[in-house]
């Protein structure tokens, strides 16, 4: 299992995982990885980053968000200062590649009150070479007066690949 953490305006931590490419359907090909962005706070979408997304098992993989803060950047430790929660959620655009046939693909917006499956499969057909790019979404208006504090909240993205070689 591979897990990569948004942290929302701070940092994006990715770690790539090796493989090769162009592999028929054996198992070696198993790369995951995010291109990360580092969105400011306001109204509307931001990207998040890319995830990019290379399997070849025909035992399957699956990929999920989850959120640390229940789909909002909490102010932090006290709200003493006039600072609310800011509620946000995720959209999905899919990029260039392919999603593999068997592989289900959940790309309707999340609010992230729950784990948010991306993709889920445990037989793929075909391999699965996708970019994927996320965005965070705030409907609401965002003061430039907005009280200061350390408004955060964590995306943590889970690959597992089922029964890798």
């Amino acid at each position: 299992m591979k897990k990569v953490i948004f942290i929302l305006w701070l940092v994006v931590i990715s770690v790539p995982v090796m493989g090769q490419t162009g592999e028929p359907m054996d198992k070696t090909v198993d790369r995951f990885y995010v291109n990360h962005r580092h969105p400011q706070i306001r109204q509307g979408a931001s990207l998040l980053g890319t995830i990019i997304l290379q399997n070849n098992n025909p035992d399957g993989f699956s990929l999920k968000l989850v959120s640390l803060n229940g789909g909002k950047l909490a102010v932090g430790a006290s709200t003493l200062d006039g600072g609310s929660d800011i509620l946000y959620y995720i959209t999905f655009e899919e990029g260039s590649g392919r999603v593999g046939t068997g592989v289900e693909k959940k790309y309707s917006s999340a609010e992230m009150i729950t784990d948010h499956f991306i993709y889920q499969t445990d037989s793929q057909d075909t391999s699965t070479d996708v970019a994927l790019k996320v965005y965070l979404n705030i409907d609401h208006e965002i003061s430039d007066l907005l009280m200061a504090g350390k408004y955060r909240d964590e995306i943590e993205l889970i690959y597992t690949n089922h029964n890798p070689l």
